[in-house]
């Protein structure tokens, strides 16, 4: 009995350290379950070379015709999603079967990672669904202009942009009548009320730009073409960014003030092009959107991304991107892209 224990503890440890093999992605096809047969038999195999080679072709028969046998009778049943991995995968984001199925299994695919050939294989099938995530989210933005993006990285980033550019500048000719009416004055009048409140240099710095960028821009009649409207747009959001970015609370004070003189010209752009608004919209918002995930890839710092985000970036893209009271819409799941990136941080990998 107790020389027939030793068998028994090798099975036994064997099953344990080659449990994970069932995670591998495309263990339950036929040419999954023949590569890990072949792994096993050359792993488990006492002996030369040659012995193990011969365990490793018998590991693979045995791993095809068992794989071939399953689906025939379909004894493997699929292993079922979690809510957050579904909607992932919906969107067509490949998932190994640990993030499929979350709980124990993905802990158990998480340890799998660090074991040799196999946890090679997990990686790498899980950095494609982080290019899919990544893709996704490209696309969520050239959408809404009414394209399609098929790269990632940095020149997925550069032909999201270009798609943006390009529905702008498609839109700007049709935009013959900027003109400014009285609820763009009304609004620009209570903003320079409430910049009242600033710092007296700031308040003065505040009017200044407004007249510099804004006013001055207008002919006599209170027009405005569209090429010179992108320009102060384009002008507003830039010093805004700037503002906002210093450690100094009077300067985003200032960028607060600026980003809201460029929400009260795109809606008068809006009011006096009615055919037009629902286009400029869309592009406003995929700009809005453009900029969490911009935000997102600059905080990477790890060689070899090439622009690739993970979802623990764009979560604290998305949060920083919330300007409400107290970040309350990010604290309520409702900021902006929030809907994406939660799911994502409960299924994908928090590194690339």
């Amino acid at each position: 009995i107790i020389a027939d224990s030793a068998p028994v503890g090798n099975i036994a440890g064997n099953v344990v350290m080659l449990a994970p093999t069932a995670l591998i992605p495309g263990a339950n096809t036929v040419t999954g379950a023949a590569t890990i047969g072949a792994v096993q038999g050359a792993l488990l195999t006492p002996g030369d070379i040659v012995e193990r080679a011969k365990a490793a072709a018998f590991g693979a028969a045995g791993g095809a015709a068992g794989a071939g046998l399953s689906k025939v009778m379909g004894a493997a049943s699929p292993i079922a999603r979690n809510s957050d991995a579904d909607a992932l995968a919906r969107q067509g984001i490949r998932l190994t079967p640990g993030q499929n199925a979350g709980g124990f299994l993905k802990t158990l695919e998480d340890k799998a990672t660090s074991q040799p050939f196999i946890g090679g294989v997990i990686q790498n099938a899980r950095r494609e669904g982080l290019k899919d995530f990544n893709e996704v989210a490209l696309n969520r933005v050239a959408n809404q202009v009414g394209q399609q993006i098929d790269d990632v990285g940095r020149e997925g980033f550069a032909a999201t942009k270009q798609a943006m550019g390009n529905a702008y500048d498609d839109l700007l000719p049709k935009l013959n009548n900027i003109t400014k009416d009285a609820d763009f004055d009304q609004a620009m009048q209570q903003l320079r009320v409430m910049s009242a409140n600033m710092p007296k240099d700031k308040a003065a710095q505040f009017d200044n730009m407004i007249d510099y960028y804004v006013n001055s821009r207008f002919t006599p009649a209170g027009r405005m073409s569209g090429n010179t409207m992108k320009e102060v747009e384009a002008n507003l959001g830039q010093e805004s960014l700037a503002y906002r970015k210093s450690l100094m609370p009077d300067d985003k004070k200032l960028g607060d003030a600026l980003r809201q003189a460029q929400q009260n010209l795109r809606e008068m752009v809006e009011r006096t092009n009615p055919n037009e608004a629902g286009q400029l919209q869309k592009i406003n918002k995929a700009y809005a959107d453009y900029a969490i995930l911009r935000k997102a890839a600059s905080m990477g710092g790890t060689a070899g991304n090439e622009g690739l985000f993970t979802p623990a970036q764009l979560n604290s893209a998305v949060r920083m991107a919330d300007s409400s009271a107290g970040k309350g819409a990010y604290a309520s799941g409702k900021a902006r892209m929030q809907d994406f990136s939660d799911a994502a941080m409960s299924v994908l990998p928090s590194k690339v």
